[in-house]
C-alpha cells in the first residue's frame, strides 16, 4: 500500500480595487520547479529501525502504519488486527481480534492513537468504535452510526471525531466526543463516484484536521469554523477537482497518466506528499514530495536506481521536522542503493522480513541539495 500528493504557487483575487491573497495554495507537481534531494546526503541523515520478525508478529502483505506516538503501530488488513512495536523495533503485543465475542469485531477499517488508548474503527453494516489500552486490553465498544464509515480521525483541539463515507454519500459526519452529538458536514465532493469512496485524514496541529480524497486534486482543512480547501495539487491535465464528479472526469480517471495523492502530512513548516502516477504498462510510479511553506519550495526524494520507489508512504511528521517512512526488505532488495546501505551497516534482512522504519531529518537532507530544478 502506498500514498502521495503535490503543491507550490499563491493565487491573487481581486476584491474591488484591493487584491488579497487566495487562502488556497497551489502546488505545481507537473510544471513547477522541483529540487531533487541528493541520495548520498539523504542516506547520511537516515536512521533505520528494522522491526522484529518472529512467528508471533509476521505482518501480512496488506498493511499500513498508524501515526506513531512513542511506539510503532501497524494495522494488518490480512490479520485484521494491529501490531505494536517498540522504538527500537522490538515486538510488544497485538491489539484487537476478529470475532463476535466481548472485545471483538467483524471488520477493521482504521485505527488512531488517542493518548492512553488506541481506538479502532470497526463494524459493518454500522460504524463502531472499539477502544483498547496500548497493551491490547479491551476497554469499550460503542455503536456510533447506523451506516458504515471507511476512515475516521479525532481532533483533541476541536473535541470531535470525524467519520468519512457515511451512508455511502461521500460526506463527513462529525461527532462530539463528550455528548456524541452528530452533525453532517454536507461535504459531497464526489457524490455517486463509488470507486473512489476513500478518504484519508491527517493531523494539522491541535486546532485543525487535514483530509483529502486521492482521486481529487484538493486537500481540505476542518477547523472550528467549518470545512475549506487549503491546498490544490496541480497535476496538469490530470488535476481532477470537479464538484460533483462528472462522467467525463470519471472516464479520464481510468486513462494511463492519472496522478493521485495517496498521503498528505503537515506540520508548521512543511507539507509532505506521497503521490502515484499510472503508467501505460499498468504499473504505478510513486514519488515523495516535500513542500516548504515559508518560500513555496518543492523537493522530491531521489529516484536513483529505484531508491524512492522502494519507500512506502510516510506515516508521521514531527514538529522537529522528522519524517518517518518505511521500507519493505523485498523492495529494498530491488534497489542497489538500499542494498549497499544495509551491507555497509552490516544489517542482514530477509526478503520476507517485517518492514524497516526509516527516519529522516528534513532540514539536514535539504540543506545541501544542489539547486537543480526540473
Amino acid at each position: 500500500m502506498r500514498p502521495g500528493t503535490i503543491f507550490s504557487l499563491l493565487v491573487l483575487l481581486l476584491a474591488g480595487c484591493k487584491s488579497e491573497p487566495d487562502p488556497v495554495v497551489v502546488i505545481p507537481i507537473i510544471n513547477g520547479p522541483v529540487n531533487e534531494i541528493d541520495v548520498s546526503i539523504l542516506l547520511e541523515n537516515a536512521t533505520v529501525y528494522p522491526l522484529a520478525t518472529t512467528s508471533e508478529c509476521m505482518i501480512g502483505s496488506t498493511f499500513f502504519f498508524l501515526d506513531c506516538i512513542d511506539d510503532y503501530y501497524i494495522l494488518d488488513k490480512s490479520a485484521e488486527k494491529v501490531f505494536r512495536f517498540g522504538q527500537q523495533g522490538e515486538f510488544l503485543n497485538t491489539i484487537g481480534k476478529m470475532g463476535k465475542g466481548p472485545g471483538e469485531y467483524v471488520r477493521l477499517n482504521e485505527g488512531i492513537i488517542t493518548g492512553s488508548q488506541i481506538e479502532l474503527l470497526t463494524g459493518f453494516p454500522q460504524t463502531e468504535l472499539c477502544s483498547y489500552s496500548h497493551d491490547g486490553t479491551f476497554l469499550s465498544k460503542k455503536s456510533i452510526l447506523e451506516f458504515p464509515s471507511w476512515s475516521f480521525f479525532l481532533s483533541p483541539g476541536l473535541g470531535k471525531y470525524f467519520f468519512y463515507g457515511s451512508n455511502f454519500e461521500h460526506k463527513i459526519t462529525s461527532v462530539d466526543r463528550q455528548t456524541w452529538e452528530k452533525a453532517d458536514s454536507m461535504l459531497k465532493n464526489t457524490e455517486g463516484a463509488q470507486p473512489f469512496s476513500m478518504l484519508t485524514f491527517s493531523s494539522s496541529g491541535e486546532a485543525s484536521v487535514l483530509f483529502h480524497e486521492p482521486i481529487i486534486s484538493k486537500v481540505y482543512e476542518i477547523t472550528s469554523s467549518g470545512i475549506q480547501e487549503k491546498y490544490r495539487l496541480d497535476f496538469g491535465k490530470y488535476s481532477i477537482g470537479a464538484d460533483p464528479f462528472p462522467e467525463e472526469l470519471q472516464k479520464q480517471s481510468e486513462d494511463p497518466g492519472l496522478w493521485i495523492a495517496v498521503k498528505v502530512l503537515e506540520n508548521k513548516s512543511f507539507v509532505y506528499l506521497y503521490t502515484g502516477k499510472d503508467l501505460p504498462d499498468s504499473e504505478v510510479l510513486y514519488q515523495h514530495f516535500l513542500f516548504r511553506k515559508e518560500d513555496n519550495t518543492l523537493w522530491t526524494l531521489p529516484d536513483e536506481a529505484g531508491f524512492s520507489g522502494s519507500l512506502g508512504p510516510a506515516f508521521h511528521l514531527t514538529d522537529k521536522d522528522e519524517l518517518y517512512l518505511y521500507l519493505t526488505p523485498s523492495e529494498a532488495d530491488q534497489s542497489k542503493t538500499w542494498k549497499r546501505f544495509f551491507e555497509d551497516r552490516k544489517l542482514i534482512l530477509g526478503a520476507g522480513d517485517n518492514p524497516v522504519i526509516v527516519k529522516l531529518d528534513i532540514e539536514k537532507v535539504i540543506e545541501f541539495t544542489p539547486d537543480e530544478k526540473r
